[in-house]
């Protein structure tokens, strides 16, 4: 299969799924899918789009003077031009914003089958697993009242970032204009987070040797990503240095960090009206007792395909097994993996680094159960990784298509 076939049929079967779960649901993409909490301020976005031209300001809206949102900073760049482009099409404001969620579908699956492809494995596995990436229970708990962040096709970007800069692969200029712009157009937290595993990366490569020339390499990328995220900031700053900051529009507590945090239990635990009765009581059992400190963090659940890489990595990092004696490649590309998932976790968890951070730096990121996506691509690419071990590709192939039924069922709720 052709590079263009391939990144083809996986986006046209990802958008033929999520279609078909609209079907499922009677959900209606033709009326607003969700208008209540923030999915109304998304929709308010492409108002303001379709009326003049750009999210930022609508004069129909805050009499008398018309709706100014630069104290509500949003890095979404890339989001929000394809929103716009959508809306040049004659989609209206409501229209435009169903119509990118259903397309965050076939973008994470295209991004995810394009990284997985060079993190080593084959098309049969890479496009199964993408798809099951792709119908993580975060990206529809998410929806259109999370919307930008349901949109999480820099994901694979980044921990390819990493990669690269674990492996001291050059990067040539234009690619890392291209990576940099994307990351830092897909909202704050993805380029935080994005950035905190690239430099993990960098620091893997470190780890095994340095040199001056090397780390200026390493910092380009870090630091381009920067650049274009205070561009893409910079329209908030200057208004708030012409006005005055507005100290009761985006107020974080560094408590909320404590609040927000990753739970390790419900990463792995199935997430809230599983298909199998059992699995559903184990998940309230959990609820019965764990609810402390719950909220969007239940968003976190991998799901059992991802729960298992997820396992097998702490599994890796901690006892080192020689499973990959004779294939030093793949060994290294689950070091890094494992390093990756285990600060993670304890960066995001309850109580864990990024709680540090809000206390004594800068409470702005304090959603830290967000990493979970991160989590969960670099567990699929754990778990492709040993079926690509597999000596017959036909068989890992056929396992690897096997598990995506299964994990569709497994991660989206039918009740």
């Amino acid at each position: 299969m052709s590079k263009a076939k391939t990144y083809f049929f996986a986006a046209s079967l990802s958008l033929i799924l999520v279609l078909l779960i609209f079907r499922i649901f009677k959900i209606d993409p033709s009326l607003p899918l969700n208008y209540t909490g923030d999915a109304i301020v998304h929709y308010n976005f492409a108002k303001n789009i379709e009326t003049t031209g750009w999210w930022i300001f609508n004069p129909n809206l805050g009499a008398p003077t018309g709706q100014t949102l630069h104290d509500f900073p949003l890095t979404e760049t890339a989001h929000l031009l394809i929103i716009k482009f959508l809306i040049m099409l004659g989609l209206n404001w409501y229209e435009s914003v169903n119509t990118f969620f259903i397309l965050s579908f076939p973008l994470v699956t295209l991004f995810s089958v394009f990284v997985m492809k060079r993190l080593g494995l084959t098309t049969q596995v890479a496009i199964p697993l993408s798809l099951v990436y792709t119908f993580l229970p975060y990206h529809f708990l998410r929806g259109v009242n999370h919307l930008f962040l349901a949109a999480y096709y820099v994901v694979p970007l980044a921990v390819y970032a990493a990669y690269l800069s674990a492996s001291k692969v050059e990067l040539k200029w234009q690619t890392i204009i291209l990576f940099a712009l994307l990351i830092a157009s897909s909202g704050a937290y993805y380029t935080f987070l994005s950035l905190f595993f690239i430099i993990l990366g960098g620091l893997f490569a470190i780890s095994k040797g340095w040199d001056k020339k090397l780390l200026l390499y390493l910092a380009k990328l870090p630091i381009v990503t920067l650049f274009f995220f205070f561009l893409n900031y910079l329209p908030a700053l200057i208004y708030a240095q012409k006005y005055g900051p507005n100290l009761n529009a985006t107020v974080r507590l560094a408590r909320d960090t404590e609040e927000y945090g990753l739970k390790i239990a419900q990463l792995v635990l199935p997430f809230e009206d599983h298909n199998l009765d059992i699995l559903n009581k184990i998940q309230k059992r959990y609820m019965s007792f764990g609810s402390s400190i719950t909220n969007e963090n239940q968003y976190a659940a991998l799901g059992m395909t991802a729960a298992l890489g997820f396992i097998f990595l702490l599994f890796w990092i901690a006892f080192k097994p020689n499973l990959f004696k004779s294939d030093k490649e793949t060994g290294a590309k689950l070091d890094l993996l494992g390093l990756l998932n285990l600060a993670s976790i304890l960066f995001g968890t309850v109580g864990g680094f990024a709680v540090i951070v809000s206390t004594y730096i800068n409470p702005t990121f304090r959603s830290m159960n967000r990493v979970s996506v991160f989590i969960a691509f670099v567990s699929l690419v754990a778990v492709g990784l040993i079926l690509e071990r597999v000596k017959s590709q036909k068989i890992s192939a056929l396992v690897a298509w096997l598990i995506l039924p299964i994990a569709l069922y497994d991660q989206i709720s039918l009740g």
